[in-house]
């Protein structure tokens, strides 16, 4: 790996120009971190949340309630 500059574990970004794959090193991870952030910020506020309750049907429900009474009630006896 040394001959092309990059040592073990090293992000890389691999496209293609006129027929010839490219090998380059990432980015700055501080600024792809960066990056990500924004986006997941854009992303995530023109996203109206919904209760998972209101988003699936009565058996899924059902289940829900079964597991959560299953867990408030003490079977050491």
């Amino acid at each position: 790996m040394d001959w092309v500059g990059l040592t073990p574990r090293t992000e890389v970004e691999i496209s293609e120009r006129d027929g010839t794959v490219i090998v380059e090193p990432e980015g700055d991870p501080e600024r792809i971190i960066e990056r990500m952030n924004r986006l997941v910020e854009k992303t995530a506020s023109g996203r109206k949340t919904t209760s998972l309750e209101d988003a699936v049907g009565p058996v899924a429900q059902n289940h829900w309630a079964a597991v959560r009474n299953s867990g408030e009630t003490d079977t050491d006896d």
